[in-house]
């Protein structure tokens, strides 16, 4: 089943609400170019790697726990799976240098019949090459140029309904004057993930970008991701989002589900 609202059907009062979400969605900020997809998280043979992962700090709701939180290992082979399954894939903004401004919408290619369109909600940033220590972990672009980096309005258009934005991961890069950045994922019933705030720098204890962190996580069964907001400092950078989507079951297997259970139930009256 197919995305597709016919407008003559809809009452006079939702078709309004639809014009004025348009109107919004065109002020709100620019458009950019189709951003290409790969199948490969932090390729290995590249200038540099993500070098650990980020941990789970706590959730709003006693069901978000550290099982929500997804190491580097672990997503890579995921997101591997999901882009040849036109599932997902990863954004490695490689011919894409462009400048960021607050409210710009970004929308993948397209992946099994789909795209996903997010809103950089805050701040103005960059699609440019590394610099200051920060060594992207593919190719040589990164986003940087500011402090805070806030995807929100996450948008699949294309697919069944009912499909739903699951997984997502992207890496913190390390400088060479230090780096801080809390990082928060908001799903669709208003609950949240928090991790651990990422503190490290190249100097001191630690050699040259030997502390680029990955920050991966899944939503709760059921729910998708919202928003997703790194609260940096000191003019972070990043680099690389890989993305899941959960297809809604197929109404073959929902129904096959359905007599299971209804096979189950009278198996049980008999006996």
């Amino acid at each position: 089943m197919k995305n597709k609202i016919t407008s003559g059907f809809l009452p006079k009062t939702f078709k309004s609400g639809l014009a004025t979400v348009s109107a919004l969605l065109l002020c709100a900020g620019s458009s950019h170019a189709a951003l290409t997809l790969v199948g490969t998280y932090d390729p290995t043979g590249d200038a540099n790697d993500a070098d650990r992962s980020a941990t789970f700090l706590s959730g709003s709701v006693p069901g978000i726990t550290a099982a929500n939180v997804l190491d580097l290992g672990t997503f890579q082979g995921l997101v591997s799976t999901a882009f040849t399954s036109g599932n997902g894939g990863v954004i490695d903004f490689e011919g894409d240098g462009d400048s960021i401004t607050s409210g710009d919408t970004f929308t993948t290619s397209s992946f099994g019949g789909r795209t996903l369109s997010f809103t950089n909600a805050t701040n103005d940033l960059s699609i440019v090459g590394g610099s200051a220590g920060r060594v992207p972990i593919s190719g040589s672009n990164v986003i940087g140029g500011n402090r805070d980096l806030n995807f929100s309005s996450f948008l699949l258009t294309g697919g069944a309904l009912g499909d739903r934005l699951t997984h997502f991961g992207m890496t913190i890069l390390q400088r060479n004057q230090g780096v801080q950045s809390d990082v928060t994922a908001t799903f669709s019933d208003g609950s949240t993930l928090t991790f651990n705030t990422l503190s490290f720098r190249d100097s001191d204890n630690f050699p040259a970008n030997a502390e680029d962190a990955f920050v991966g996580f899944v939503a709760p069964d059921g729910l998708s991701i919202t928003n997703v907001l790194f609260d940096g400092d000191n003019f972070t950078s990043y680099d690389d989002i890989g993305f899941i989507v959960t297809p809604v079951p197929e109404a073959s297997t929902v129904a096959l589900l359905g007599l299971c259970g209804i096979a189950l139930i009278l198996r049980r009256r008999r006996s």
